[in-house]
């Protein structure tokens, strides 16, 4: 007879703690509108709610115009989605999952920060950029890396940061960031960056770029295989750790942006860097360390 009884409960009683699928149902809105959800709503039928803490969000058609700073256990950005502010401060945290699998976000006067908590995990799963002032900070285990050429793309002001006690890795062979027009990738310090196999950060291509990569906290490079990073006018800027092992670094100006002195040298290092059986080959790397440097592989810091 209990046991009854509590199926009868389990039965008409709703279960807390296990949230729902939002997807976002509008060509264009603003984010905390429930009429702009499906599904978005703790029992079957119209939603009722904007995604929150419990839910997981889905924007893969149409514009989602982030009017709040919501928190949701996943997010996921999907090919012909858009997350977009267009005044203020907002903030999108992400406690359990975050899915980059296409799609875009974007400012069109404000700013945004995309918040991978910590113990939480991200993936790069099909092309997609960050427009404008997005800030994505990975406090929790956040994956880039491709097999073929899958890339993500910051344009303008858009900063991708790793946070202290988050772990960002590029793996797979074929990893690309694309980085143009001021771009940032930011490596805090107590961070971990892990770069293996090849591996591109900027755009590939002979043209101005104001990028910046820079490495406060921990990064490694491992190969086989070569993190290959034409800048620009940009710069790649070591002081924290560097561990290069079995790989390649190779920095350079893209060719219309030539040094004025006909020296390139847009990437420079004052922390702790470690060459084993690697090369760091010019154009570019002025080796200014300040810490230990122990070099087992080949390196050139006279270009």
């Amino acid at each position: 007879m209990l046991r009854l009884c509590l199926a009868l409960v389990l039965a008409t009683v709703p279960l807390a703690g296990f949230g729902a699928t939002c997807t976002w149902a509008a060509a264009s809105g603003n984010w905390s509108a429930a009429a702009n959800w499906s599904a978005c709503a703790d029992a079957p039928g119209p939603s009722t709610r904007s995604p929150g803490a419990g839910d997981v969000a889905v924007v893969v058609n149409g514009t989602a115009m982030l009017d709040a700073s919501p928190t949701v256990a996943e997010f996921e950005l999907g090919s012909a989605g858009i997350v977009s502010v267009g005044s203020g401060l907002r903030t999108l945290d992400v406690v359990s999952a975050l899915r980059l699998a296409g799609g875009k976000a974007t400012t069109s006067g404000g700013q945004v920060q995309v918040r991978l908590h910590a113990g939480g995990s991200g993936s790069l799963l099909a092309a997609t950029t960050l427009e404008n002032f997005v800030f994505v900070e990975n406090s929790g285990t956040l994956a880039l890396g491709s097999a073929t050429g899958v890339a993500l793309t910051l344009v303008c002001c858009a900063e991708l940061r790793n946070m202290a006690g988050g772990t960002m890795t590029f793996a797979g062979g074929d990893s690309r960031l694309y980085i143009s027009g001021g771009g940032t990738l930011l490596n805090n310090a107590g961070a971990t960056l892990a770069v293996a196999g090849n591996t591109q950060f900027a755009r590939p291509a002979a043209t101005a770029n104001n990028a910046l990569v820079q490495n406060l906290g921990t990064m490694t490079v491992t190969g086989p295989g070569t993190l290959s990073m034409p800048l620009g006018v940009g710069v790649f800027k070591q002081f924290g750790s560097l561990a290069i092992t079995d790989a390649t670094l190779v920095c350079s100006f893209a060719a219309a942006n030539p040094a004025s002195n006909g020296v390139n040298k847009n990437c420079f290092g004052q922390g702790r860097s470690e060459y084993s059986n690697g090369t760091n080959r010019p154009p570019g790397y002025e080796d200014r360390s300040t810490g230990d440097v122990i070099s087992n592989g080949a390196r050139n810091t006279s270009a």
